[in-house]
C-alpha cells in the first residue's frame, strides 16, 4: 500500500518537476503545464495511475484550500475600497457574459437549467492563471490591475451560491421537492450557525496560537480549520469549498491573516497543481476526438463572446483600447471553479458524464490558448509600437 502511494507520489512530482519549469520557458503558465503533465501520465498518455476519479476527489483539496485562500481576501476594508471594481465591473461582467452564454447553450440544444449552469461556470476566469499573470508583470500597482482583480473577486463570491445549490439541484433530482427545501433550510441554519460561533471563536484561538506557538501549529491549526468547516458544510449536503470559502471570510478581517497565507501558500500550490493534473488525467481525448469541430468552436465562441464585453467593460471605465483589449485577452478564459462547478455538476448526477467531460476539455482547451493569444498580442503591440518610433 505504501509502495504503490510513494510510486504514485514519484509520478505525479517527476511529470510536474519536468512538464511545469518547461512550460514556464515556452512562456505559458504553470497551469498549463500541470494539465499537460496530467495528461502525460493519465490513461491517454502513458497510462501510470490508477482510479482517475479517486485522484480527482483528493485534488479538489486544491481548490478547497485556494477557496480558503481567497476568503481571507474577502475584508470589508478591501470590498470597500475596490467596490467599483468588484459590484459594477465584476457584476457587469457575470451577469451579461451568464446571460449571453445561457443563450449560446440553449440554441446548442441543451435544457434551460443546464444551459444556465454553464453559463455561469464559463462566466468565471481562472483566478489562478490570471493573479500568476498580474504578479509577473507587476500589474496589480496600476489600476486596470486592480479592477481585474475586482472582477476576479466578484467571480470568486458568484461561487458562494453556485457551491450551495449545486449538491441541491442534485438532490432535487432524485428526490420530492419538499425534501430539497428541508435540505436548504437546514444548510441555512447550519451556515449561519458556523458564522456565528467562527466570529467568536476563531480569531481568539488564532490569537494565542500564533503569540505562543511555533510556525508548525499555525499551520496544523489552519488546516484544521479548513478541513472542519469543510467536513462539517459537506455533511449536511453542501460542498466542501462553501465551507472552506467560509472559514477564510471569518478570518480576514484577522490582524495576523497574512501569517496565515503565508503557511497555507505551499498546501495550497501543492493541490492546486494536483488538482490542474487531475483535470489533465481526466480529459476524455477519445470524447474530445470525435468532436473537436464542436469543442474548439464553443471554445472559441465564448472566449469571444466574454473577450468583447470585457473589452467593452473596460473601454467604458476610461481605459485605453490598449488596455481594454488586452485585459479582454486575459480574462476570456475559462477557470478552475468552472471545471469544478462541472465536475461537482456530473457528481450529483446534474448532467451526463459525456456533456461534462466534453465542457470541461472546453474549458481546459481555453486555458490552454489563452495564454498564446496573450503572447501573440504582446508581439503583435511591441512590434507596431517599434514600427511607429522608428518611422
Amino acid at each position: 500500500m505504501l509502495h504503490d502511494f510513494l510510486l504514485q507520489a514519484c509520478y505525479f512530482l517527476s511529470a510536474a518537476v519536468f512538464f511545469v519549469p518547461l512550460s514556464n520557458y515556452l512562456g505559458l503558465s504553470s497551469v498549463i503545464g500541470f494539465l499537460i503533465a496530467g495528461v502525460a501520465i493519465g490513461p491517454y498518455g502513458l497510462s501510470l495511475m490508477g482510479d482517475v476519479k479517486e485522484i480527482f476527489r483528493f485534488a479538489e483539496l486544491g481548490v478547497v484550500l485556494l477557496l480558503f485562500v481567497i476568503g481571507l481576501e474577502i475584508h470589508p476594508e478591501k470590498m470597500m475600497r475596490l467596490r467599483r471594481s468588484v459590484f459594477l465591473l465584476g457584476g457587469s461582467q457575470v451577469g451579461l457574459t451568464s446571460l449571453l452564454l445561457t443563450g449560446v447553450f440553449l440554441l446548442l440544444g441543451h435544457a434551460p437549467g443546464i444551459s444556465l449552469l454553464m453559463g455561469i461556470a464559463f462566466s468565471l476566469s481562472s483566478t489562478a492563471f490570471v493573479l500568476n499573470l498580474l504578479e509577473d508583470e507587476n500589474e496589480l500597482q496600476f489600476s486596470s490591475g486592480q479592477s481585474a482583480f475586482g472582477i476576479l473577486l466578484l467571480q470568486d463570491l458568484v461561487v458562494i451560491p453556485l457551491l450551495a445549490i449545486v449538491p441541491i439541484i442534485g438532490a432535487a433530482s432524485s428526490a420530492e421537492i419538499g425534501m430539497t427545501w428541508t435540505k436548504f433550510a437546514k444548510g441555512a441554519v447550519a451556515v449561519i450557525a458556523l458564522i456565528s460561533l467562527g466570529h467568536f471563536l476563531l480569531k481568539p484561538i488564532f490569537r494565542i496560537l500564533i503569540k505562543n506557538g511555533e510556525r508548525e501549529i499555525t499551520t496544523a491549526a489552519s488546516l484544521l480549520t479548513v478541513a472542519s468547516t469543510a467536513l462539517f458544510i459537506e455533511s449536511i449536503g453542501l460542498s466542501m469549498g462553501l465551507g472552506a470559502l467560509i472559514a477564510g471570510m471569518l478570518l480576514a478581517g484577522f490582524e495576523h491573516r497574512t501569517e496565515i497565507e503565508d503557511v497555507m501558500s505551499p498546501f495550497k500550490g501543492m493541490l492546486m497543481g494536483l488538482f490542474f493534473m487531475a483535470v489533465g488525467m481526466s480529459i476524455n481525448f477519445n470524447l474530445v476526438a470525435e468532436k473537436i469541430d464542436q469543442v474548439l468552436f464553443v471554445a472559441l465562441l465564448f472566449m469571444l463572446i466574454k473577450g468583447l464585453l470585457i473589452y467593452g467593460l473596460f473601454k467604458a471605465e476610461g481605459y485605453s483600447r490598449h488596455i481594454s483589449r488586452r485585459m479582454g485577452i486575459l480574462l476570456c478564459q475559462g477557470g478552475e471553479f468552472g471545471i469544478y462547478i462541472l465536475s461537482s455538476a456530473q457528481l450529483h448526477n446534474i448532467m451526463e458524464e459525456s456533456v461534462a467531460d466534453l465542457f470541461i476539455a472546453t474549458l481546459t482547451l481555453s486555458m490552454a490558448m489563452n495564454p498564446l493569444f496573450l503572447f501573440i498580442y504582446d508581439k503583435v503591440t511591441k512590434f507596431r509600437s517599434k514600427g511607429k518610433l522608428e518611422s
